[in-house]
């Protein structure tokens, strides 16, 4: 044989004793088939362009959200639109007024200053160094000359030309030219001489002041003012923002930034960015489940449906987002979850299916916001659902949730009435609730199916009494069928009281005892006329009879397909327990050495779960307490504890989850229960013989009012 052929049979006999099993390559396949799902979503809506650049592909919008440079532009377009505000100064005049003083008491200054007889030249250097104001030369002399009291006059005459004309008028500084002609028309109507006119023009020319002062505040308030008014563009789930051959603007290139939807690589950058999300989802919940729900990782079954409903969410999530995120079927993966494993283990899972919709979706916060509101909805109702009809109004509660979460969103964010648009996410957020629910109701049924998963409807459904194994137990084993209605009550309270599945608890104790419909008569529970046929055979075939009826119930059950899950109760309600009654007829028939323990023990196995523990003891407590011939409480409980100590003592227990605190809260809650069923009653008298007391009594008065 050749060295290749050599190792490849090699290679071939390491892949068969090493090969992955059924589980393990549907859990490789969803992994794969999730982080492509993830990548492909991610390399189609999120592309790397540049302004400039043509885009390679239709670009489509996944979220809602503000076209921010189109928002900004028209914000600057309204900005820009917005005249200057000014206010109104009421200190224009007194300013002009106090600056018109001043020039007198400068002048007032200079005429002091100067000696008698001074040169023009010394007078018009005084007059410029100290007063300042511009004047020909020869008027500055002639004002010079005139005696102080005149000079102190003009101040008042300014005063007066300035109430005249600038008190009655509006204006900016930009408009004072049409004010200083108006103030040189006043002082040429006063007909003074030509130095003292000049003197007036320049200084209120120079000293008037606008009585309408520019705001920065108010006019910024009112370009605030405008860009409120405005009505923000928005980006539509589903809406095309870049057609396929468009060249980009800057600003196209910035919503696209802003959406997230450019600048991630190519497609092999996106899956192997989606390998990683997948690698940390899946880290994420491997880490939650073995720390909140460790026995939900022994589950096979139901963690391969919860990577399928993960992975189907993922899927048809990815279909249906460019028509709108509020369609993605997030609450379709709680619903499903909540009713196959549990609620806070849906809980979990929306939280992490929401952190892919929100990262690798790009979708924004307000339809997560929704969604998972919406889910949490559909866990919380699916906890109150009876059965599977109720299932049928679903997309009420999750439908009314969501549109309640859509419309309270909009006007937080508004603060003001739902518009046109807000209407259109009501009805997509009905759409996604309808999708959702219908997901849910045609795939359920398949989940617990294919992956053999017992739900709360499907016991609902085996609970029936009509289901053809219940009606046949009803009515050829009656009182095999009372019995166990009595035991399903009993375990039903005790799983209650230490936390375990009530209602799989009730739906095994109908089934457990199914195989006694093949021998009826064989147990007392059905020997209505007395007459017990193990009487007349040995202990051992009597024994071999009543250990039968486990095979019988398995077999039974198995024909009429029931799940594994309440099989189990047929096959561990006795466990390894010695059938005491016919062993001890024996052994008192042929001696300790003639009767082996082992030919009249149950074959088991013993109970591996809580629940099928509490079956078995509250089986054989009913059973006892039933045989007591006097039912008094104190009496009851001692029986109840004898019980339970003999099947810890034999060992029954050993092999289940069960704890002593539990067995402690079971004793006390049959005893209770127990005290209820077979309570003392009082004794009736008889009628007939009350009826023949009272005519001998009335004979006995008619007797006596005859003598007298």
């Amino acid at each position: 044989m050749s060295t290749a052929a050599t190792a490849w049979q090699r290679l071939e006999s390491l892949w068969l004793s090493h090969r992955p099993g059924r589980e393990s390559r549907w859990a490789i396949a969803f992994a794969l088939i999730f982080a492509l799902t993830l990548g492909i979503a991610q390399a189609t809506t999120i592309v790397s362009l540049k302004a400039g650049e043509v885009a390679p592909v239709d670009i489509i919008a996944t979220q809602k959200a503000v076209d921010l440079p189109l928002y900004q532009t028209e914000k600057a377009k309204a900005a820009r639109g917005v005249a200057p505000v000014y206010v109104s100064s009421t200190s224009a005049v007194s300013v002009g007024d106090s600056a018109i003083a001043k020039l007198i008491g400068e002048v007032l200054d200079v005429q002091a200053s100067l000696a008698k007889g001074s040169t023009s030249a010394a007078q018009l250097a005084a007059w410029q160094s100290q007063v300042g104001l511009v004047l020909p030369a020869y008027a500055v002399s002639q004002f010079l000359a005139l005696p102080a009291a005149t000079v102190s006059d003009l101040g008042k005459t300014a005063d007066n030309i300035y109430q005249a004309v600038l008190a009655q008028a509006s204006y900016k500084q930009n408009q004072l030219t049409a004010e200083q002609a108006a103030l040189d028309q006043r002082v040429a109507a006063y007909a003074l001489p030509r130095a003292e006119s000049l003197f007036l023009d320049a200084a209120l020319n120079q000293s008037a002041q606008p009585n309408l002062i520019y705001s920065a505040s108010e006019t910024q308030k009112a370009i605030s003012r405008a860009q409120d008014a405005l009505i923000a563009p928005m980006i539509q789930p589903g809406q095309l923002l870049v057609a396929k051959g468009e060249v980009l603007s800057a600003s196209t290139v910035q919503l696209l930034q802003q959406l997230g939807l450019v600048d991630r690589g190519s497609l092999w950058s996106a899956l192997w960015d989606a390998a990683l999300f997948a690698a940390a989802f899946a880290l994420m919940g491997a880490v939650a489940i073995s720390r909140f729900r460790p026995a939900l990782w022994q589950d096979r079954p139901r963690l391969l449906a919860v990577a399928a409903t993960s992975l189907l969410t993922v899927v048809v999530g990815r279909l249906l987002l460019p028509l709108s995120p509020l369609l993605l079927p997030l609450p379709f993966a709680a619903v499903v979850v909540a009713v196959l494993v549990d609620a806070w283990t849906a809980l979990l899972l929306t939280l992490g299916l929401a952190a892919i919709l929100a990262g690798a979706f790009a979708v924004g916060a307000a339809p997560v916001a929704v969604l998972i509101g919406e889910a949490v909805a559909g866990v919380l109702v699916t906890s109150r659902l009876g059965d599977q009809r109720d299932l049928l109004r679903t997309p009420l509660w999750l439908g009314g949730v969501a549109a309640f979460l859509v419309l309270a969103a909009e006007v937080f964010a508004l603060q003001a009435a739902p518009s046109a648009i807000v209407w259109s996410d009501v009805l997509w957020a009905l759409a996604g609730a309808l999708v959702s629910s219908l997901l849910t109701l045609g795939l359920l049924p398949f989940f617990e199916s294919y992956f053999g998963i017992l739900s709360p409807f499907r016991l609902l459904e085996f609970s029936n009494p009509n289901q053809p194994l219940l009606r046949r137990l009803m009515l050829e084993a009656p009182g095999t069928y009372h019995h166990s209605l009595i035991v399903s009550n009993l375990a039903v309270a005790a799983a209650e009281a230490i936390g375990a599945d009530s209602l799989l608890c009730r739906v095994g104790a109908y089934y457990h005892d199914i195989g006694k419909v093949r021998r009826p008569a064989f147990f007392v529970d059905n020997q209505m006329d007395q007459r017990n046929p193990h009487d007349e055979i040995s202990p051992r075939a009597s024994a071999a009879i009543v250990i039968r009826h486990v095979q019988d119930g398995l077999e039974l059950a198995s024909h009429a397909r029931l799940p594994s899950e309440i099989s189990s109760f047929i096959a561990e309600h006795h466990g390894t327990s010695l059938v005491s009654y016919f062993f001890h007829k024996a052994t008192v028939a042929g001696g300790e050495e003639a009767a082996d323990e082992a030919e009249f023990r149950y074959p088991g196995p013993r109970p591996q779960s809580r629940e099928t523990a509490i079956l078995m003891l509250a089986d054989s407590t009913e059973a006892a307490v039933r045989a007591m011939p006097s039912h008094q409480a104190d009496e009851i409980e001692q029986m109840v504890d004898k019980i339970l100590r003999d099947k810890l003592e034999d060992g029954q227990l050993n092999e289940s989850p069960i704890t002593l605190r539990d067995i402690g809260v079971i004793g006390r809650t049959f005893s209770r229960m127990l005290a209820g069923v077979y309570h003392t009653r009082i004794e009736y008298p008889d009628l007939d013989e009350l009826r023949g007391e009272r005519r001998a009594a009335r004979g006995q008065d008619s007797s006596s009012a005859r003598q007298r």
